[in-house]
């Protein structure tokens, strides 16, 4: 038996004050259960009692603020291993909580909740909740993100139930549960949307965690790239990203996933230092540890600490459903380009390959601009992959 209720409310199953925008500042679970099972769920195990009926009651408490949707019951026939993180903040305990019968595959897989743990320190800070643990459970669906006690249900494989989200292999050689849910524990759980408009704050930044970690596990920013462009197929440009605020609304229950992800990607680009980015979300983590929060308030701590003008930016990705379109030509031996399908204002930089000159950094506007170094041919000429925009080619401005 578990429980899961992301989106439809805690309240579903368990009276409370059921909102984004507050979280209690700990949380006892007290959950029994027929003798033959344990009950898993956030927190620490404060006490186990018989109650001489064939019942026992096990008590949780959490100790660090929690979202409601979080706290989480799970009753099974489980297994308890334990083992150790040895991380930013001390000595981590580690939980795991597979069913009898999968005692052997649980020890097997998730003996890549380490790497992950180390990963996500280096790139966001220490994880959040030392002093409740970290668990993981076994659950009969996929997986959520219950703090300090993450629900599995990935069929002890790597992939999303085996499949590569990004279509570029990169996926397989990890647990996408692992990691996606893991990274949740600092993005969704620590750090929370106020509201559900900005659910992007959870999914935008898990999704990039999952290239985060492709990056952390080959060593190699190629292939952490490759992987979080290779989710753009999945985006669907339905709905704007972030919702209408005060009205339940999450935006498009799809694109705050991988358009989100590749926005973060993309700013990451613009920010052209990955020591800079890294103290960024480093930043993010420890300024706003522990806290709910708006889009708007992520959105400046970013634009003040890079020292960008990203409104615009955020306003594109976030709040409308079109990608910018890079238009070019060849005018009398000149490039000429400019921005189509943007918002009012848009201004933002793109990194382009030129014949003959190689990478080089064009700012356009919605006017046609031309560069001044003459040019023979477009042959060749193209747009860097790491910058989320289309393009077009014309045979003459206007044209």
């Amino acid at each position: 038996m578990a429980t899961a209720n992301e989106g439809l409310g805690a309240s579903v199953w368990w009276p409370n004050k059921d909102t984004f925008a507050d979280e209690p500042d700990s949380q006892r679970v007290a959950i029994t259960v027929p003798d033959s099972m344990v009950n898993v769920s956030n927190g620490r195990l404060r006490s186990r009692v018989r109650n001489g009926d064939g019942t026992t009651t096990y008590e949780w408490f959490v100790h660090e603020p929690i979202n409601n949707y979080n706290v989480a019951v799970n009753a099974g026939s489980y297994e308890r291993y334990f083992g150790v993180y040895q991380g930013e903040a001390g000595t981590l305990s580690l939980d795991f909580y597979p069913l009898r019968i999968h005692l052997a595959d649980a020890r097997r897989q998730w003996a890549q909740v380490n790497p992950m743990l180390a990963c996500f320190e280096k790139w966001f800070g220490p994880y959040p909740w030392y002093r409740d643990g970290f668990k993981l459970v076994e659950t009969p669906y996929l997986g959520m993100e219950h703090q300090s006690a993450i629900a599995y249900g990935n069929g002890f494989q790597n992939g999303y139930l085996g499949r590569d989200l990004s279509g570029t292999g990169r996926g397989l050689s990890w647990d996408f549960i692992i990691i996606h849910e893991g990274a949740h524990e600092w993005w969704g759980n620590s750090l929370t949307a106020s509201d559900a408009a900005y659910m992007w704050i959870h999914e935008s930044f898990a999704n990039y965690a999952e290239n985060i970690y492709v990056e952390c596990e080959t060593g190699d920013k190629k292939a952490g790239a490759e992987y979080v462009i290779g989710t753009r197929r999945l985006v669907q440009n339905d709905r704007p990203v972030e919702g209408t605020p005060g009205v339940n609304d999450e935006g498009s229950g799809n694109d705050h996933y991988y358009k989100g992800g590749n926005l973060l990607h993309l700013v990451r680009q613009l920010v052209g230092d990955d020591e800079k980015w890294k103290g960024i979300l480093r930043g993010l983590q420890s300024t706003f540890r522990h806290q709910t929060i708006s889009g708007a308030q992520v959105e400046s701590y970013i634009a003040r600490e890079s020292g960008l003008a990203l409104n615009k930016v955020f306003d594109q990705y976030l709040r409308t459903t079109k990608i910018p379109e890079l238009e070019y030509a060849l005018d009398r031996g000149n490039l000429a380009y400019r921005w189509t399908n943007v918002a009012d204002g848009f201004d933002m930089p793109v990194l382009v390959n030129i014949p003959g000159r190689g990478a080089v950094r064009l700012r356009p506007t919605t006017d046609w601009q031309r560069d001044s170094t003459p040019l023979a041919t477009l042959d060749g000429f193209s747009v860097d992959d790491n910058w989320y925009v289309t393009s077009k080619q014309r045979t003459r401005p206007g044209r």
